[in-house]
Order: structure tokens, then C-alpha cells, then sequence
């Protein structure tokens, strides 16, 4: 959830003054709990509800003493992109190309894939790499892996790269009004598989 319009001034919601959240589905509420990305400084908040069924609906509720409520921020969870290859574990060669096969739902929302690279080099040094990119929804794409490691690491001898994969599909929902200042809210499906790169 990101308020404040779709602009590069939005912000995540971060709540103040006895300001609460909670999400409901299937006749299941949670009061949301307030957490911080160290890394990024982003404020969020979560809670875990039972169950992931595609179509579910979720609202947010947004409960202040001191302002008007905010109780119907509704948003239903995407078909998720299964992932069917690879696999974990499985391991390849910087020469060789990602494969990437996922379950395409027949839906027309677009997916996002993400590459996190973690290579152990000689000398006990390391790099590390994030490619990400929007793609359309064709349940299958190919990569070159010597193309996403970048044109200055060519592995040798014993350097690897552990690879994590993600594949995520998001919904946008419909933010409540009484936010006033405008917003987003998605809900979102991701799997993902950490596969070895060899040189």
C-alpha cells in the first residue's frame, strides 16, 4: 500500500497517534504489526491470514481515534505464476541460458522476474547482482545467463553463483477514499527457486 498517488512522492502507509490496520478474509481478521526494512528504511506492515486461493478477497482497515476511518480498502489475491522450471538445486553453466517455465493462469496480468546473485570468487571476495524486469504473461522465456552475470564476471576454477529466481504476479485493488490524498494497493502472488551457476 503506497499513498500519496501514483507519483514519485508516494510513501508507505506509516501510522501514528493510536492509528491501527487490519486485513480481513473469509471471516478472518488480523491486526497488522508494524516492521521496518532495515536495508531500504521503508516502513510496512504485516499479518499472516489463512489461505492464498486465487479470487480471495481482502480488506484493509484503517482505524483512527482522532480522523475518519478508513475501513474498505479492498484488494483479491492474483492467480499465482507456479514456477515448473528449474528446479532448485539444479545447476548450471555460465554459457547456458535460464529457461524460465511458469503456470500462465491464462491471465492478462504481466509477471515480474528477478535475478539475485550471490558469487563466491577466488581470494574469498564476492559480488552480488540484481536484474528485474516486467515481462508478458507467456508462461515461458529464456535468458542468457553470461548476459544477466554482466560482461565484467566471467567465473573460473571454483566460483560460483548461487541464483535465487522470483517470479511475482500483482493485482491492483481499490484503495478507500477516505485516505484523501490518494494511493495504491496490490495484492501479490511470488514463488521462487535458487539454482548454482558454475563457470
Amino acid at each position: 500500500m503506497t499513498i500519496g498517488g501514483k507519483s514519485l512522492f508516494s510513501t508507505n502507509l506509516n501510522l501514528t497517534g493510536g492509528d491501527s490496520l487490519s486485513a480481513s478474509a473469509n471471516s478472518n481478521t488480523v491486526v497488522l504489526e508494524k516492521d521496518k526494512n532495515w536495508f531500504t528504511g521503508q516502513i510496512y506492515y504485516r499479518g499472516i491470514l489463512p489461505g492464498d486461493a486465487p479470487t480471495t478477497s481482502i480488506t484493509v482497515a484503517l482505524t483512527r481515534p482522532n480522523d475518519t476511518d478508513a475501513p474498505n480498502s479492498v484488494m483479491s489475491i492474483p492467480y499465482s505464476p507456479d514456477l515448473t522450471a528449474p528446479i532448485n538445486t539444479q545447476v548450471f553453466t555460465q554459457s547456458e541460458n535460464f529457461t524460465i517455465n511458469w503456470d500462465n493462469n491464462n491471465s492478462t496480468l504481466p509477471v515480474t522476474l528477478e535475478f539475485n546473485f550471490r558469487c563466491t570468487l577466488e581470494a574469498g571476495t564476492s559480488a552480488f547482482g540484481v536484474e528485474k524486469s516486467s515481462i508478458a504473461n507467456t508462461g515461458s522465456i529464456s535468458y542468457s545467463i553470461s548476459s544477466l552475470l554482466g560482461s565484467n564476471l566471467t567465473l573460473k576454477n571454483s566460483e560460483t553463483c548461487s541464483t535465487k529466481i522470483t517470479i511475482s504476479r500483482e493485482k491492483a485493488g481499490t484503495l478507500d477514499p477516505n485516505y484523501g490524498e490518494g494511493g495504491t494497493i496490490t495484492a501479490k502472488q511470488h514463488r521462487s527457486v535458487t539454482v548454482t551457476v558454475n563457470p
